[in-house]
């Protein structure tokens, strides 16, 4: 009986090994996608940024 304790004990605590380790895997995975994202959005911005600031300068210039 004790033997089929322990059996059952580390077959439990392998499974929660395993689901662990799948849990620590997803959250890498969503972590490298929210850096990825991050990264989509500050080019985006900058891109944005810098066409805005071209065309008001284009515009200043132009009143003159």
């Amino acid at each position: 009986m004790t033997r089929q304790l322990v059996d059952v004990a580390a077959i439990v605590i392998e499974l929660r090994l395993k689901y662990l380790t799948h849990l620590e895997q997803m959250a890498k995975d969503i972590h490298f996608q929210i850096s990825n994202q991050t990264e989509t959005l500050a080019f985006h911005y900058q891109t944005a940024n810098y066409d805005f600031k071209q065309k008001t300068t284009s515009k200043q210039l132009s009143i003159f």
